[in-house]
């Protein structure tokens, strides 16, 4: 019997906001997205004896953000029902990923849809039975699945399938899984894979948005009510902004000052609507000036006019959803 136990991360917007992810996983047969480490990774299935058993930071008690639960494939899914549900209980609002063409069971959390084995090689009739309102990701792998005319037919059919958004990861491919992905292509694939360049995630998120899809997946609340909500609320946006600057090719510096503002905002017990109204935000050594205008704006209730500038840079042209 074995435990699953989970180590912490910063949240990210195009990594689901997932802040607790397991240390080890046994994943399902072929190939799968490791979204919280953007890897592509291939098995076989897991065990059937391992134990649904989280130790997180402070044991079960401290899994009480983001936690992400990957796909298991059928051997070991009733365990992964049974952690789904301890942790939902203790309000970690579980990420439960599944396979394309697996059952999507019922339970606690937001279950995202990993398109991987379809795309593998691609067979985009497959996107026909995705279910509707589900939030989809997309491994972006030259000279396989990152081609236009791919990702267009792609999305096309899951906008028709009524899913409701998706978004690429670029994942990490070590030698051994090139190597394997290798056969999966023809000569001109291979050449790719090998040695094109690396795929634009903003490029798909504009034929996403495009297609009537969302990029970002919404920010589960995680069981937030009050102070602790609202805060939670502005550090989304302070993320968000980060994310979109770094995604945007902008400065380094700015990406990350609108990243440790988020940071601390998520883990501020402070009433940060009350220290902006005060103008107490300047004491707080982890926010910048710029930072401290994004919260006042958001405080009063007003749009930011950086935000919509980098959706527009990053989508190329209005979002259909903000969070």
């Amino acid at each position: 019997m074995s435990e699953v136990r989970f180590e912490e991360q910063f949240p990210e917007p195009l990594r689901c906001w997932i802040v607790q992810a397991p240390r080890r996983w046994p994943g399902p047969d072929g190939w799968w997205l490791d979204l919280a480490r953007e890897e592509l990774k291939h098995g076989t299935q897991g065990p059937s004896n391992l134990s649904p058993v989280a130790t997180g930071p402070e044991g079960l008690g401290g899994l009480t953000d983001v936690t992400y639960l990957p796909p298991v494939g059928a051997v070991g899914n009733w365990w992964r029902q049974e952690l789904r549900e301890r942790l939902t209980e203790a309000g970690a609002d579980p990420i439960v990923q599944f396979s394309l063409g697996e059952e999507i069971e019922a339970g606690g959390g937001l279950p995202v849809l990993d398109l991987t084995p379809a795309l593998l090689p691609p067979k985009l009739g497959l996107f026909d039975s995705v279910p509707a309102g589900v939030h989809c990701c997309w491994p972006l792998i030259p000279g396989l699945t990152s081609d236009e005319r791919v990702c267009r037919q792609g999305l096309e059919r899951l906008a028709a399938a009524g899913a409701s958004g998706v978004h690429a990861v670029v994942p990490d491919l070590p030698s051994t899984a090139r190597r394997r992905l290798g056969d999966l292509t023809g000569r001109r694939g291979y050449q790719e894979l090998f040695h094109g360049a690396r795929p634009e995630v903003s490029e798909f998120a504009r034929w996403a948005n495009e297609a009537g899809l969302t990029a970002f997946l919404e920010r589960p609340e995680c069981g937030r009510s009050g102070r602790s909500l609202r805060n939670r609320n502005i550090a989304t946006r302070l993320h968000l902004i980060g994310e979109l600057v770094q995604r945007t090719h902008g400065s380094i510096d700015e990406s990350l000052s609108f990243y440790r503002a988020g940071r601390w905002a998520d883990r501020e017990g402070l009433d940060i609507e009350d220290l902006a109204r005060s103008g107490n935000l300047g004491l707080m050594p982890e926010v910048s000036d710029q930072s401290a205008r994004e919260i006042e704006l958001f405080v009063n209730r007003k749009e930011s006019a950086r935000l919509t500038k980098l959706e527009l840079e990053y989508l190329g042209s209005a979002p259909r959803a903000r969070l």
